[in-house]
């Protein structure tokens, strides 16, 4: 399960990251493509987690 535990882990980072840059993005163009793929990191890292328990 070490390997799943480790994709949750990335999929959240990743999508903390594209909050981050959400956040400094210069046109609303690419402040929705971050909050994107945001949303999709942040599913695949919920979905991961409910294989967990």
């Amino acid at each position: 399960m070490h390997g799943l535990e480790a994709l949750v882990a990335f999929n959240n980072r990743r999508a903390r990251e594209e909050r981050e840059r959400a956040e400094r993005a210069a046109n609303a163009r690419d402040r929705a493509l971050h909050l994107e793929m945001a949303s999709i990191f942040a599913h695949r890292a919920d979905e991961r987690q409910r294989l967990l328990q």
